[in-house]
């Protein structure tokens, strides 16, 4: 191999090289950002199990890697949007109403009203369980986004909300 062709393929793999570690860093650095507005957020509330049944249309959906399907429902007069699991064959394993109930030791005072909230995607999914993106407005934040908390089983766990 002449010396020109070395250059030229030591050039190529220090290039390579850079691409990769820049975007490692543009990873790392995006991740921190995503951790440090996920602290920001207002919450964690935990909302209530729901009975209801009759639900309507959904505002939104979105699936699951096990092809389970959440599924959001804004209910027009009602301040609490109801969240639903279904199966891919359509059966409900649980709905779960998402009350943004501020509670301060082991009373509640203050329950804020959400008229609009959309599920936009799964922001992270790990060994502990989801994180779904939501966007929403609220009466303590506006429009803004936030997160649904669900264990690795989907099961509903909290959600918080941006302020």
């Amino acid at each position: 191999m002449t010396r020109t062709a070395k250059n030229f393929a030591m050039g190529v793999a220090l290039a390579a090289a850079t691409v990769v570690l820049l975007c490692l860093g543009l990873k790392t650095f995006s991740t921190m950002q995503f951790r440090y507005w996920e602290r920001t957020l207002k919450g964690p509330y935990i909302g209530h199990p729901c009975l209801e049944t009759n639900l309507g249309l959904p505002s939104s959906t979105l699936v699951l890697e096990s092809a389970d399907i959440l599924e959001m429902y804004v209910r027009p007069n009602s301040a609490v949007p109801l969240l639903t699991l279904k199966s891919p064959h359509g059966y409900t394993k649980w709905v779960h109403c998402l009350e943004a109930r501020e509670l301060t030791g082991a009373s509640s005072n203050q329950v804020w009203a959400i008229h609009e909230m959309r599920l936009k995607g799964v922001a992270e999914a790990s060994k502990s369980g989801y994180k779904i993106l939501v966007s929403c407005d609220w009466d303590n934040g506006g429009k803004e986004n936030g997160l649904i908390y669900l264990t690795r089983n989907a099961s509903f766990e909290k959600f918080a909300l941006g302020w």
